[in-house]
C-alpha cells in the first residue's frame, strides 16, 4: 500500500517551476527517539551548544535531493513505491555515538545505525541509482546510515564534546521496524526547520528480509 499521505497519490497544487526541498527517509521509533532525547538534555547540562535535533524531527535520510519540482516529486514517488514493492520488512539497531569532521572540528553528531544495515544499504543504492537519471544534484559520497543527533555550528568546547561522545560510544537506544519509505518536504523557519510527509511507500514483499 502506498500513496501521497496527503493529497491521495500525486503532488498537486504546484506547476512545474515550484520547488519543495525534499529528502527520502525512514523513520524511527519514539522509544528510541526518547533516549536519544535524554543523551541530548545530558550534553546540554554539559554545557555544550550545538543545534540539537527535535525529536519529532529525527529520522533516517536515505537521499537528501534538495529542491526538486512536482513533475520530479512524482517521479521520485513511483521510485518509492517500486523499490518499496519488491522489499520484506527488517530491523535495524541504533548504537553508539561518532561525528562527522575532524576530532578538533566535528561538523554533525550522531548515533550509529546497525543491525539489518545491509539492507538499509541496499535499499539506498536502489533509490539512489533510479532517481539519478532524473538530474536531481544529490551527495555522491557513500551511504553511511546514522542519525543525526547535533549540527555543531557555533564554537564549542571541542574536549568536553568529544569526552562525551567517547563515554556514549558504547550505548544502546533500541532496535526499530524499516517497513516504509516516507517522501519529506523540508521548509526552513526561524525556530528551526519543518518537516511534512508527503508520500509513503509500504514495503509488500511477502515475508521477512533474510
Amino acid at each position: 500500500m502506498s500513496g501521497n499521505l496527503l493529497f491521495g497519490g500525486i503532488i498537486p497544487f504546484m506547476s512545474c517551476d515550484d520547488l519543495i526541498r525534499a529528502f527520502i527517509a525512514v523513520e524511527i521509533n519514539s522509544d528510541i527517539k526518547g533516549k536519544i532525547n535524554l543523551l541530548q538534555e545530558r550534553f546540554r547540562l554539559m554545557g555544550i551548544r550545538a543545534g540539537w535535533v527535535k525529536s519529532a524531527n529525527m529520522h533516517l535520510t536515505l537521499v537528501f535531493m534538495g529542491d526538486i519540482n512536482n513533475e520530479i516529486s512524482n517521479k521520485v514517488c513511483t521510485v518509492m513505491d517500486t523499490v518499496a514493492s519488491a522489499e520484506k520488512p527488517f530491523f535495524c539497531e541504533v548504537r553508539g555515538l561518532g561525528y562527522f569532521g575532524k576530532r578538533d572540528k566535528p561538523r554533525v553528531v550522531w548515533a550509529d545505525v546497525t543491525g539489518d544495515a545491509r539492507f538499509l544499504v541496499d535499499v539506498q543504492n536502489r533509490i539512489y541509482t533510479s532517481i539519478r537519471p532524473l538530474g536531481i544534484q544529490m551527495d555522491d559520497r557513500p551511504f553511511v546510515p546514522h542519525l543525526t543527533i547535533a549540527r555543531i555550528r557555533s564554537p564549542v568546547d571541542v574536549g568536553k564534546l568529544v569526552m562525551g561522545i567517547e563515554e556514549h560510544k558504547e550505548d544502546y537506544f533500541g532496535k526499530f521496524d524499516v517497513n516504509n519509505l516516507i517522501l519529506v518536504k523540508s521548509e526552513l523557519e526561524a525556530d528551526g526547520p519543518k518537516y511534512t510527509i508527503l508520500h509513503r511507500s509500504v514495503f509488500s514483499a511477502s515475508g521477512q528480509a533474510v
